[in-house]
């Protein structure tokens, strides 16, 4: 399964090292995992359920108004 390209911002929780994102009524979040990031579909209680392939426009989707935004917008960087 894969996420499709119009992700769209939803928050970021630094404390749980998380950004997420929604499409429709389903929301993914990508966790820090050692030096890189992991995207997963979340659960109904909004939590990471399960891992997906990274969307191909993904360098669209960063925040960076928190400092785990912009460890992933880095990261996403260098993935391109």
């Amino acid at each position: 399964m894969t996420a499709h390209n119009f992700l769209l911002f939803d928050y970021e929780d630094n404390g749980n090292c998380c950004v997420y994102y929604r499409e429709s009524c389903r929301r993914y979040c990508f966790q820090k995992s050692g030096s890189g990031f992991i995207l997963y579909v979340c659960s109904r209680d909004g939590e990471p359920d399960y891992e997906v392939a990274l969307p191909h426009k993904y360098a669209e989707l960063c925040s960076t108004r928190t400092y785990i935004g912009q460890e992933l917008h880095s990261y996403l960087r260098e993935l391109s």
